[in-house]
């Protein structure tokens, strides 16, 4: 069973792989302490950030320009 701190954490280091493949779990820890020290409910603080790394991929993706400029007739 895992608790509330564990899933902060495993939560932390997943975002953080998304954004830079050589975020450590200490890293993860020292992210999850400030937000776990303020009080703040866990799963609130995870789904707050799900939303926005999601809105945030969905945003930066840019689509490919297709070769030669236009569609042959």
């Amino acid at each position: 069973m895992s608790n509330p701190w564990t899933k902060l954490v495993q939560e932390k280091f997943r975002l953080g792989r998304l954004t830079n493949p050589s975020f450590s779990l200490g890293q993860a820890m020292q992210s999850a302490k400030k937000v776990y020290k303020s009080g703040v409910s866990a799963s609130a603080v995870v789904a707050k950030t799900l939303k926005g790394k999601r809105n945030q991929r969905r945003h930066t993706q840019k689509r490919k320009p297709t070769k030669g400029g236009s569609k042959p007739k």
